[in-house]
Parts: C-alpha cells; sequence; structure tokens
C-alpha cells in the first residue's frame, strides 16, 4: 500500500494565517471600539429644558445662536468671555447659569459647540469668535472641568489678546503663573470630580494674585444645568442657591455694580 504524504499545513504558512486572523479581529475590535465613542461623544448630557427656557427667553439679555456657538449678549458690554463647556455637556446647558452674569455685568458671553461635545478637539475655538466681533476690545476665556483647562491652554498661547480665565470646577494643566491674567477659580466643596484636594496642586499653575471661591454645598454637575453626573458628591443647596452665588462670584468679577461677592463662600488668594 501506498503511503500518503504528510498533509499537515506547514509552520509559515500556519503563521501567517494566524497572523492574518489576529489582524482582522483587532481591526474588528477598533472598528467596534471607534464606533462606540464615536455614540458616546453623539449623545452628550443635555441641557434641562426649563433653566434652558428661561435663558432663552430672558427679557433682560439678549439670546441668539450663531454659526457654531450661542451668545448672551446687552448693549452696554464692554468685555467678552468664551466659555467652554465641559467634556460630553451639551454647550445649551451652561446658557443658564451665564445669561444671569450678563445680567448684573457688562460682558457678552459666548459658548461654542465643541466637536463631539469635546473642548479637547476644540481648543481654538474662541479664535472665531473674537475675530466675529470686533467691537469687542477686552477679552476672557474660560470654562468648566475639560472645558477649563482647554482654555487654559488656549490663553497660555494667546495671553497678549487675553485680560482674564475664569476656571469652573477646573484647572490648569499647564503653567501661566507668570502671566499677567486675571484669574480666578470657582468650585464647589461636595464636588468629587474635582475636589478641593485634587485643585490646590494645580493653583501654582496660576498667577499668585488669582482667586479661589468656594461655593458651599455645591457640586460638580450644578455649575452647569444638565443634570446629575456619575461620581459627583451629593450637593446640599439647591440649583438656584448655586446660580446666585455663581451670579455674584463672576458678575463681581467682570465688574457687575449689581454683582457682591459678599455671600459668595470663601474667596481667598489660589496662593495660599
Amino acid at each position: 500500500m501506498q503511503h500518503v504524504a504528510d498533509q499537515s499545513t506547514p509552520a509559515p504558512v500556519r503563521r501567517n494565517r494566524l497572523w492574518k486572523t489576529l489582524t482582522a479581529v483587532a481591526t474588528i475590535l477598533l472598528a467596534m471600539g471607534v464606533a462606540g465613542f464615536l455614540f458616546w461623544a453623539s449623545n452628550p448630557s443635555l441641557a434641562e429644558s426649563g433653566p434652558l427656557a428661561e435663558a432663552q427667553s430672558s427679557s433682560a439679555v439678549q439670546y441668539s445662536e450663531q454659526n457654531g456657538y450661542f451668545s448672551l449678549t446687552r448693549d452696554d458690554a464692554l468685555q467678552g468671555f468664551v466659555f467652554y463647556p465641559g467634556g460630553h455637556v451639551a454647550a445649551e446647558a451652561y446658557l443658564a447659569k451665564l445669561e444671569k452674569v450678563v445680567e448684573v455685568a457688562p460682558v457678552n458671553i459666548y459658548v461654542p459647540k465643541m466637536p463631539l461635545s469635546l473642548a479637547i478637539f476644540g481648543v481654538n475655538k474662541a479664535d472665531a469668535i473674537i475675530k466675529a466681533n470686533p467691537g469687542i476690545k477686552n477679552w476672557y476665556v474660560g470654562g468648566h472641568s475639560l472645558g477649563g483647562a482647554m482654555a487654559c491652554r488656549y490663553a497660555l498661547d494667546h495671553q497678549e489678546d487675553l485680560q482674564g480665565l475664569v476656571l469652573v470646577s477646573s484647572y490648569c494643566d499647564r503653567s501661566i503663573a507668570n502671566s499677567k491674567l486675571a484669574v480666578i477659580t470657582v468650585v464647589g466643596d461636595q464636588d468629587k470630580l474635582v475636589t478641593l484636594d485634587k485643585l490646590k496642586p494645580f493653583l501654582a499653575n496660576i498667577p499668585k494674585q488669582s482667586q479661589l471661591a468656594v461655593i458651599e454645598g455645591a457640586n460638580h454637575g450644578q455649575m452647569g444645568n444638565y443634570g446629575a453626573q456619575p461620581g459627583d458628591g451629593k450637593a446640599t443647596v439647591t440649583d438656584g442657591q448655586v446660580a446666585q452665588k455663581f451670579q455674584d462670584i463672576i458678575g463681581a468679577y467682570f465688574g457687575g455694580p449689581g454683582a457682591t461677592c459678599a455671600s459668595c463662600g470663601t474667596i481667598i488668594p489660589a496662593g495660599e
């Protein structure tokens, strides 16, 4: 009887097939990961309808939507403030609290829509807004959480074009300590995402004359109006109370004659 030759696949061929299989699996997993990220990023936390409607219908402030950003303005404004939204939060979710600031201070506030609702992909969004509003000579940037950190990066590269920086539950991850910018940081003492302990080491990255304002009882999500945020602390004050403190602190920062920080909570130099 004739012996049949060994039909087993040679080792190099087996390795090549295994490599192709692993590559195909990795490609599928990568595609699934990208698709999952895009789905997540395309579904940010949305603005609560009640506060948003109030901001949009305010009789004291002019609300409008331009190409890529929202505006809250008044006729006597001398300053412009570009506010970057927090990560995975819709820009509209900040209009209610920011509208309160415009009520009491001579400042126009602009909130850009971020690509995939992540300011890390829109660090230079302020450029187009500043260019589109040449009547405003004194400009400020700022933002909430991730938005604040990205606003600080923008400020680092545009120090000569700006007057100040407003960090809301946020911090600078790069140093602007030697700049002449007027910086204020606002945070709630019930914030469990950007805690005071986490924040304090980063205060060395901002000028020594900066201020730190602590809103007692407020958590991370209350700096906007988009509902509860996973991992956040439990607030011990109402959203209305936080809105009032937010108005007082940031309104006073922008020189609002109707704003006072007498009831703002703790305001201390950031360097202490």
